[in-house]
């Protein structure tokens, strides 16, 4: 089986872990992984796969397979989020000096 390659850019995925994740963790004290679990769970639906007998499964939601206009409209729900309910302004990528 060949897998899939990721559709979204790496620089997005270095923004969304580097600045998005990396400022909700720190402030909420959680972990990285703890709190992109947490950003997915809240922001992207489940999937349902159906297994060769037609059997189907629930699975938890994934960033992997979003293309860069999906990836893109998830992270700003991730931020509005993040100000909404934690009061917490995390900066667009195009407002960073750092390179990503």
């Amino acid at each position: 089986m060949i897998r899939q390659q990721h559709l979204h850019s790496v620089s997005q995925q270095r923004y969304y872990f580097g600045v998005v994740v990396d400022m909700i963790a720190e402030f909420i004290g959680e972990t990285r992984e703890e709190t992109h679990e947490l950003l997915k769970s809240e922001h992207l639906p489940q999937r349902e796969i159906e297994l060769l007998e037609g059997t189907k499964l629930t699975m938890p939601p994934t960033t992997r397979n979003l293309s860069v206009e999906q990836y893109t409209e998830y992270i700003e729900r991730c931020r509005r989020w993040a100000a909404t309910f934690l009061g917490l302004s995390i900066p667009d990528a195009n407002e960073l000096e750092v390179k990503l």
